[in-house]
């Protein structure tokens, strides 16, 4: 059997409305190594998005180098697998990978090419245990199809030629998949390249798949492609479950197991029905020891505007309790139907609108209530990927 521990989308240094997640990200790298220590995988596969910038600083990058090291020391003989996401830089990942091959790390940040031809042989990595060769990863960067036309085909038909004993096969990649359900706001789904899972090949045993935060399995998969999901939450819609996948695949199936990580520092929206802004101040002296250490978001309801300083209020109030202030999450009251004056929107309820949102905001105001059935087909439009013959 062949045992993988996959995980995704870090984003180490994100910010969090002027706050830093280093707690939460150094606490959750504490419990991957204890993970590792106790199922003792083959293998762990980090798919892209390790940073949640480009040029990550100085202590962030400690972090990162600190938590691998730790893992390594977890589990040594374990073989590590870093493949960059669209957040990452990939020259500054693969800078130190020739030092991070002494600890079982390969880190694979750019699409290798000789003489504009990919070269396959540096995206594959053994899987080995001691002298035992127990499978390969196929392990692919974020990047865009224009720059490297029928990427997968060619590295199925490589993998063909190398794996003659029939070995397990796990491709790691971070990209969009095609009718994967996304319910982060803070992706932007128009700036996304959709790939249909079968142009990724059929060879697999497992596709370990990063950049979409909320954890799945792919229906049409055969239990085989998934997106582990990010370990903590980036944003304050990433309100669900975050984990981890433990992978076990043998001759006659893949079993996931979801391994959750506890966050010491989560994000609430609170509380769970908007409230006029005046009654936040009854929620949180009534919440005290709940909202503690807490990032927060206050779900109010408005007539026309927030009161004047209420930022301020809300600062002083989330400090009053240990508990740090974000944002609102605004619901305004309903307008009379008769008014001609034009209901305003603040730049943060758009930043929070998805297009299906704004598209049943207008619609209503128009009087035409939008069926599920047309929903749908306004998210398969901003999924769907034009491809030339």
């Amino acid at each position: 059997m062949l045992k993988i521990l996959h995980t995704s989308d870090w984003h180490l240094g994100n910010v969090l409305y002027g706050y830093d997640r280093i707690e939460s990200e150094k606490n959750f790298l504490k419990q991957l190594a204890d993970i590792v220590f106790e199922h003792k995988p083959d293998c762990m596969i980090l798919s892209g998005d390790v940073y949640n910038l480009s040029s990550p600083s100085s202590t962030i990058q400690k972090v990162y180098t600190d938590a691998m090291l730790t893992i390594h020391q977890s589990c040594p003989n374990m073989i590590i697998v870093v493949t960059a996401g669209n957040h990452d830089s990939p020259s500054k990942l693969e800078i130190s990978s020739s030092l991070w091959s002494c600890f079982n790390v390969f880190v694979v940040g750019n699409i290798e090419k000789q003489n504009e031809t990919v070269d396959y042989s540096k995206h594959i990595i053994e899987i080995k245990n001691g002298n035992e060769l127990k499978g390969y990863v196929a392990a692919i960067p974020h990047f865009y199809s224009r720059y490297a036309d029928n990427m997968f085909e060619g590295l199925e038909d490589y993998i063909k030629q190398i794996n003659q004993n029939n070995l397990p096969v796990i491709l790691s990649c971070h990209l969009a998949v095609t009718n994967s359900e996304i319910r982060s706001k803070s992706l932007h789904v128009q700036d996304m390249e959709f790939y249909p899972l079968e142009k990724l090949g059929e060879t697999y045993s497992y596709i370990a798949l990063g950049h979409i935060h909320f954890p799945q399995t792919l229906k049409t998969s055969n239990n085989k492609a998934r997106y582990c999901g990010s370990p903590i939450s980036v944003s304050f819609n990433e309100d669900y479950t975050h984990s981890v996948s433990l992978v076990e695949i043998d001759e006659e199936q893949t079993k996931i197991t979801p391994i959750e990580i506890k966050d010491d520092m989560p994000l609430k929206t609170v509380p769970n029905q908007s409230i006029p802004f005046d009654d936040v101040f009854n929620y949180v002296n009534n919440h005290k020891d709940e909202l503690k250490d807490c990032f927060i978001r206050f779900n109010v309801k408005v007539k026309d505007y927030l009161p004047v300083n209420s930022k301020e209020k809300a600062i002083e109030l989330c400090n009053s309790v240990g508990a740090y202030f974000c944002t609102f999450n605004i619901e305004r009251e309903q307008q009379n139907n008769t008014s001609k004056d034009k209901e305003i929107i603040t730049v943060e309820e758009l930043k929070q609108m998805t297009p299906v949102d704004i598209a049943t905001d207008y619609m209503e105001k128009k009087g035409v209530v939008l069926s599920d059935e047309f929903k749908q087909m306004i998210d398969y439009a901003m999924n769907y990927q034009v491809t030339e013959d």
